[in-house]
């Protein structure tokens, strides 16, 4: 069969170049897409990258959490004190309800001097050791995955809100 017999309507002998380069497109945005999920996933969106971690502060209180992290694993929430907040070389620290109900408190370092449960949230009562700031260190495990927010506060004193994304 010859060059001739062929007809110039035959799909086998004539190339689609509309379509081709239709998928070249599809191809090339789908790379971005990939190339777009590793860098999120390096950056910590995934969890343990610098996007991941987070910090909310408001007069003398700093919070330090997680912004992204895994059900029933271990985390920590970090806050620091500053000593304008004391009274009588004590600090009373609340969490809401809400937020606690989605964790589990493994420990707290240096342990507080009581805790009260209100309607709330509950309450920890911290001693002052030392000059500086004060530093409290919550261990946690994720309960359940979704969205979580918390609210931390000092007894006639400020208070900051934060906002976690719980994986699966």
């Amino acid at each position: 069969m010859s060059d001739s017999d062929v007809s110039p309507r035959d799909p086998t002998r004539q190339e689609d170049l509309r379509f081709q380069r239709r998928l070249w497109r599809v191809e090339r945005a789908a790379w971005c897409v990939q190339v777009g999920l590793v860098v999120a996933a390096l950056a910590g969106l995934a969890g343990g990258g610098p996007l991941s971690r987070g910090e909310a502060r408001a007069s003398g209180l700093r919070v330090e959490y997680a912004r992204i992290a895994r059900a029933a694993s271990p985390g920590e929430l970090r806050l620091e004190l500053s000593p304008e907040l004391l009274r009588g070389g004590e600090v009373s620290v609340r969490f809401d309800r809400a937020w606690l109900s989605g964790v589990k408190i493994e420990g707290i370092e240096p342990e507080p001097e009581r805790s009260e449960t209100q309607d709330e949230g509950t309450e920890f009562v911290f001693r002052a050791r030392g000059a500086g700031p004060a530093r409290v260190r919550f261990d946690l495990q994720y309960r359940s995955a979704g969205l979580r927010r918390g609210t931390v506060g000092v007894e006639e004193g400020p208070e900051v809100t934060f906002s976690q994304w719980i994986h699966p």
